[in-house]
């Protein structure tokens, strides 16, 4: 795998804001759609995210994506920004209802007036999620995706189930903004950036140092407080449980993530389907880029802090994705028909490398045992 010079054909692109989506139970979500401004018909690529889809990140992506020749459509999960109904993130245990709305919104993207019926799925993390708990629904219409840093196990998230407060903590916290924006009676930070600047300036050592850390004050985690609670609760859970559910999907997958990513155990989606992917179809078409990045979308950048990979490093995700979706939902035949099942980047001799499967049948393991000169139970030890 190496950088290359797009080629890739430009549309201008016509905007459909707020687009209506009703779901099964009548709650209507809201999508923006962003087509090429032709007669033509167009495949589909959908993303659903709960991090506001008008924020400029969401628009760039979406707009990108739409200009290589695809209708792309973001829309705002259940219970957040313009969508109605609430919000029951999918990473905590109870109820949520991503697959429904998941399978709802793509057969209704495939009968839009512009679409040729054939819808892939993109989407980083949280958008991660919601295309693998859509899948396993199978809606008819659905015919690949490219989901990036979602493991299949949440607690390889969590660090076989240590809980992580300092990063779910912030990160509930931050679901909150948009929570307390649909109370206009509600006092505090209702967007991001306030949000982002209260954490780290004031908030952070307060709350991770509060005990019971359960009782965190429902002004500061408004609106999710239950789903908190929930979590700390029920940490030891896996409420992904991806794995069970690879044998009920059938499309072609191509699984990105990065060597710094803190989700790394993407790799279990991509093993999980290789081996137990409903048909010969899905189970033959699994894929999966492992690069020297961090959990990024889009940014598939040569620099990780001060450590530069060097010019094979670096990328474009957009190209990456064309030729995926074009050769599953454009029908052209490029050079996904030849790509290697695992494509991963070597640190060090930083340079790409193709293999068969994963983990690397010829890997030597090596045992190694942590030890100290009989003082390490403090800080200051040896």
């Amino acid at each position: 795998m190496e950088a290359k010079e797009s080629k890739a054909k430009s549309f201008k692109v016509i905007r459909e804001p707020n687009l209506k989506v009703v779901m099964r139970d009548g709650t209507i979500l809201r999508a923006d759609v962003y087509r090429p401004d032709s007669s033509d018909k167009f495949p589909i690529l959908l993303q659903r995210t709960p991090y506001d889809k008008s924020r400029p990140t969401s628009i760039e992506m979406t707009q990108l994506l739409a200009e290589r020749g695809y209708i792309s459509i973001i829309q705002d999960v259940r219970g957040r920004y313009a969508s109605g109904g609430h919000f029951h993130p999918g990473f905590y245990s109870g109820k949520h209802y991503d697959a429904e709305d998941g399978y709802d919104t793509v057969e209704w993207a495939a009968r839009l007036p512009w679409s040729t019926g054939k819808v892939g799925t993109v989407g980083n993390s949280y958008c991660g999620w919601t295309q693998w708990e859509l899948a396993h629904t199978r809606p008819p219409h659905l015919f690949a995706m490219l989901p990036q840093g979602c493991v299949a196990n949440l607690l390889d998230r969590e660090l076989s189930a240590v809980p992580r407060l300092g990063r779910i903590l912030s990160w509930t916290i931050s679901l909150s903004t948009d929570q307390r924006r649909r109370d206009e009676e509600i006092w505090g930070p209702k967007c991001q950036d306030e949000a982002d600047l209260l954490w780290m300036k004031h908030e952070r050592s307060k709350w991770l140092w509060f005990l019971p850390i359960q009782d965190i004050p429902e002004s500061s985690i408004y609106g999710m407080s239950q789903q908190w609670k929930l979590w700390l609760n029920n940490h030891t859970e896996d409420n992904f449980s991806f794995e069970s559910k690879h044998n009920l999907i059938d499309v072609p997958v191509l699984n990105t993530t990065g060597w710094y990513d803190q989700q790394i155990w993407t790799t279990k989606q991509f093993t999980g389907m290789s081996s137990n992917g409903m048909t010969k179809h899905a189970r033959n078409n699994q894929h999966i880029i492992i690069g020297p990045w961090t959990h990024t979308a889009v940014n598939w950048d040569r620099k990780v802090g001060d450590i530069d990979f060097g010019s094979q490093a670096e990328i474009s995700y957009y190209d990456i994705a064309d030729e995926w979706f074009s050769y599953w939902l454009k029908g052209e035949n490029n050079s996904v028909a030849e790509w290697s099942p695992v494509q991963i980047f070597v640190m060090g001799a930083n340079q790409w490398r193709s293999e068969m499967e994963w983990p690397l049948k010829r890997t030597l393991y090596t045992d190694f045992f942590i030890h100290s000169g009989g003082n390490a139970n403090t800080a200051k030890g040896d």
